[in-house]
């Protein structure tokens, strides 16, 4: 799984995104991997500010349009894979469970 910022560098989890330069940001997986549901919320402090509920397939765009207007530094994206399926040998999507199914981004 790839988390791609939208000039074609990897997202640093560490150190973060830039708040004020937030851009679109693209989840990637390698075939026969499927994103089926993905969650992204804005959380600040403890608290969610917005949720976007993403559809896709092997790609996921997390558009800026969504947060810009409601982004403060020290707030985070935190996104969730809901479902994700995998192509098995006889075509037939199967669940597949991720150790690590959350993801948060610091947004500074």
């Amino acid at each position: 799984m790839r988390f791609i910022k939208e000039d074609g560098k990897p997202v640093d989890f560490k150190i973060g995104i830039n708040s004020e330069s937030l851009t679109n940001i693209t989840i990637k997986v390698n075939n026969p991997y499927q994103l089926k549901i993905v969650e992204v919320m804005l959380v600040r402090c403890k608290r969610p500010v917005m949720l976007q509920r993403l559809n896709g397939g092997e790609e996921v765009v997390i558009t800026k349009d969504f947060f810009s207007s409601s982004v403060q530094p020290g707030d985070r994206l935190m996104i969730e894979f809901k479902s994700v399926t995998v192509t098995d040998s006889k075509g037939v999507l199967v669940p597949v469970v991720l150790d690590m199914p959350i993801f948060n981004i610091p947004l500074i």
